[in-house]
């Protein structure tokens, strides 16, 4: 999260554009923790759950 806050202030430097850099690049930077913390408690529900044999393979009317 701290290169893309990086960026976002140099690229408020660069181009004058503060503090919208700043705000997107916290915006992108979160997004993207939260996927990678949700992809690892997913992860790590998957190796904990059972397998699910309550499937019900027959044609549904």
């Amino acid at each position: 999260m701290s290169a893309s806050l990086l960026l976002g202030v140099l690229m408020d430097t660069a181009l004058s554009a503060s503090p919208w850099g700043v705000v997107i690049s916290m915006l992108v930077g979160m997004s993207l923790s939260l996927l990678l913390v949700v992809r690892y408690f997913n992860r790590s529900y998957s190796t904990l759950a059972p397998p699910s044999d309550t499937e019900d393979t027959s044609e549904r009317f």
